[in-house]
C-alpha cells in the first residue's frame, strides 16, 4: 500500500515568452480588477469616416466610437467612474492618441453610453503599417472599494505604398454664373513612397 521514490530527478529547459506590450493604465486595471464584476465597459460599436474601415484604419481617417458602461450590481450605486480610451502602438510601446471622459455615476442596473470623436490627422509621419489596438478602461468606485474593467480591439493600420489624397477641402455652397469660385483643400502623402509630378483633377 506504500511507495516510496528515492533519488527523484526532475530536469527541465528555460523557457522565455516574449512578453506583449501592454499600456501601463491597462496593467492597472487589470490589477485593480473587479471580483463580483459588477462593473463592465465595452466597445459597441466602431464607424469609420474615411477609407478604412472598422478593424482596419488609415492616416486621416474620422473614428467614431460607442463606448458602453453598465453597473451589473443588484443594489448599489457605483460612483466616480472615468472612461479612458487610446489608440495603442505595441512596437513602439506607446498611446498615438488617448484622452479620458468626464466621471459620473451609475445607478444598479443601469448603462450609460459615451460616443467619442477623433481623427488620425496628428504626427501621421508616426503611423506606420502594423497592429495597433484600440483600448477602453472604466474605473469606479463601489462602497469605497476600487473597480475597473477594460475592452480592445485589434486594429491594422494600413498605409499604402502609392495614396495622396485631399483633406479639409472647402468651398462655397452655391454660385452664379460668371463668379470666381475659390476651392481650398489640403494634399497629403500618406503613402510610404516619394510623389513626383502629381496633379490635381477638380
Amino acid at each position: 500500500g506504500n511507495l516510496h521514490v528515492d533519488n527523484l530527478l526532475i530536469e527541465g529547459v528555460t523557457y522565455t515568452a516574449t512578453p506583449t506590450n501592454i499600456p501601463e493604465e491597462i496593467s492597472a486595471c487589470t490589477t485593480t480588477g473587479d471580483i463580483s464584476d459588477d462593473l463592465s465597459v465595452t466597445i459597441d460599436d466602431i464607424n469609420i469616416n474615411g477609407f478604412g474601415k472598422s478593424e482596419e484604419w488609415l492616416p486621416l481617417d474620422e473614428i467614431s466610437v460607442e463606448i458602453k458602461v453598465e453597473n451589473d450590481n443588484s443594489d448599489d450605486k457605483i460612483k466616480d467612474i472615468t472612461v479612458g480610451w487610446g489608440l495603442y502602438n505595441a512596437d513602439t510601446d506607446e498611446w498615438y492618441i488617448d484622452d479620458e471622459e468626464s466621471d459620473f455615476s451609475l445607478a444598479d442596473k443601469k448603462d450609460k453610453t459615451i460616443a467619442i470623436n477623433f481623427k488620425l490627422d496628428e504626427d501621421i509621419e508616426d503611423l506606420s503599417s502594423g497592429d495597433y489596438t484600440f483600448y477602453v478602461w472604466a474605473n469606479g468606485e463601489l462602497n469605497d472599494v476600487p473597480l475597473c474593467a477594460s475592452d480592445s480591439q485589434d486594429i491594422a493600420m494600413q498605409i499604402e505604398s502609392d495614396f495622396v489624397i485631399f483633406s479639409d477641402v472647402k468651398m462655397v455652397d452655391s454660385a452664379e454664373c460668371g463668379m470666381d469660385v475659390q476651392v481650398s483643400a489640403d494634399v497629403w502623402n500618406i503613402g510610404d513612397d516619394e510623389q513626383n509630378e502629381e496633379k490635381a483633377r477638380l
